[in-house]
């Protein structure tokens, strides 16, 4: 069997998939380089793998469905396409771990918008030093993203309004859609807010609850909104929602 390359595309979340936009504008990209650069070569197509509604930022390539696909099935001598950096990997040493693998077993990295030889050692040398750089900002931007997008939240905390598909614990929402106090929840928040203060531990406060049939955290599966038993956890974030809206009462949100 001789040398072959696979390609590699995905996008973020589930309305990127539905249009279709940006995975077919990667899949142009990707099978138009492996015609025009590899397959003259006589280098064979492998596989087109495309990773659907897959964060990049939480988890590295080789526990993503795809990616871990990917990783298993190149050989020495194989070609790895992807159309951007970003569209494989989002932190520094995610890149590194995986490059300096397939570096050493000899598979050959094509990175498209980066326009670097990865195949002869000049190159190579280059382009680590400038994909690492890259990478570097790459992670530096997801952290960022993550940092704008946690401000966003609060100020519509601050502002009452809900947040669309998380569970405001200590709020309900009122008919003009705005957030409003929930007491039943609060009441279970000061219960634990008292526990705690009499120095148990989130666990001890969970087994308390079960114990007494506390009203149990639901979650949202599916559609359908399911009961489950208090966990360390399950306490620990009521909790967290409660100091939140104890530092947020002098925005009359108390």
């Amino acid at each position: 069997m001789g040398d072959r390359a696979y390609l590699y595309i995905r996008v973020s979340d589930q309305k990127q998939v539905d249009s279709g936009l940006s995975l077919e504008a990667q899949e142009q990209q990707v099978r138009d380089y492996y015609r025009d650069k590899l397959q003259p070569r006589g280098i064979e197509f492998g596989h087109l793998f495309r990773e659907e509604a897959e964060s990049a930022t939480s988890k590295p390539l080789a526990r993503r469905r795809q990616g871990q696909l990917l990783v298993a099935v190149v050989h020495p001598g194989d070609h790895i396409v992807i159309p951007k950096l970003d569209r494989a990997f989002r932190s520094l040493r995610d890149f590194c771990v995986q490059y300096e693998d397939w570096q050493k077993r000899g598979i050959i990295l094509h990175v498209l918008n980066l326009g670097i030889d990865f195949s002869n050692p000049a190159g190579r040398a280059v382009a680590k030093l400038v994909v690492s750089i890259l990478a570097s900002f790459a992670e530096f931007e997801s952290k960022m993203i993550g940092e704008r997008t946690k401000a966003g939240m609060d100020v519509l905390r601050k502002q009452g309004k809900r947040i669309a598909g998380t569970r405001n614990l200590g709020y309900h929402i009122a008919k003009d859609g705005k957030l409003s106090p929930n007491e039943d929840d609060r009441e279970i928040m000061r219960e634990i807010a008292r526990c705690i203060g009499e120095g148990h531990d989130f666990n001890w406060i969970a087994k308390r609850f079960n114990a007494n049939c506390l009203r149990r955290p639901a979650h949202r599966k599916g559609g359908k909104v399911e009961l489950m038993r208090w966990t360390a956890s399950n306490v620990q974030r009521w909790h967290t929602a409660w100091l939140k809206i104890q530092k947020e009462s002098n925005g009359g949100l108390s």
